[in-house]
């Protein structure tokens, strides 16, 4: 969960990872404002990806400071990389490296310029940016439904209970919790897992077995017709070139 209260924003940003992948919150993140009421419904989903040739997947992570891959990951060493090289410095929320920490006067005249080019998409090209698809990738899948937090009704019933038990103080009215509070209900839509597979759709074997389907079915061919073809062609072979050969042998002796 990441608070917004700066620039024009005001509210969190919350998003569903699993544990050993970064959480890229700005990038990602589900904002949520104050006065309202936030149903949160998840769904689990697996994919399951094909490494070379089939596909462009990988399990390495050696280059990573993460016990497993994701592209997440991979995304966030790409931006520290970026910074160490740009800057020389790294942020706090960056994983671990060997340069110093950016200061107040890093961050306003060189890491804001390196975050708006990261996200321009100009270190795309980077040997340390080009991210490949895990091999097999774990998501949480959120829908968000809103409404109005507290309603009228129930603000209002806030406000009267306030006044009198507020022994002189302030009273906190229904434009207080709507501007300073949020409500926020958190579940799983299905308690079951959605796997995604992907396999190889042509291989050698369904190679044959079409062709051997089709000239079954325009040549009425089948494995006996192979023999035959193969018996057809030796005895080309043998009256053709090989009956004359012994015939004049035959008429030499």
């Amino acid at each position: 969960v990441s608070t917004q209260s700066t620039g024009t924003t005001a509210g969190v940003k919350v998003m569903f990872h699993n544990f050993y992948e970064p959480a890229l919150i700005d990038e990602y993140g589900m904002a949520l404002a104050p006065g309202t009421e936030n149903y949160i419904s998840l769904s689990y989903e697996r994919i399951r990806n094909l490494q070379s040739p089939y596909g462009n997947c990988t399990k390495d992570s050696s280059n990573l400071p993460f016990a497993n891959y994701s592209v997440s990951g991979c995304e966030r060493m790409c931006f520290t990389l970026a910074l160490k090289e740009e800057c020389e410095c790294t942020s706090y929320y960056l994983p671990p490296s060997n340069v110093k920490e950016c200061t107040l006067f890093d961050e306003q005249e060189c890491v804001e310029k390196v975050i708006k080019k990261y996200h321009a998409g100009e270190y795309a090209d980077k040997p340390f940016c080009k991210c490949q698809d895990a091999c097999v990738s774990e998501n949480y899948i959120a829908t968000l439904s809103t409404a109005e937090y507290p309603s009228k009704n129930y603000g209002e019933a806030i406000e009267r209970e306030n006044k009198k038990n507020a022994n002189g103080s302030d009273v906190r009215d229904i434009l207080f919790y709507r501007e300073n509070m949020l409500k926020v209900h958190i579940y799983f839509e299905i308690l079951s897992i959605k796997e995604v597979e992907k396999v190889k759709s042509y291989i050698w074997s369904n190679l044959m077995g079409d062709v051997g389907g089709q000239l079954g079915l325009f040549l009425g061919a089948n494995i006996v017709t192979i023999f035959e073809f193969v018996d057809f062609f030796l005895r080309v072979i043998w009256y053709r070139f090989l009956t004359p050969y012994v015939f004049k042998r035959f008429q030499r002796h």
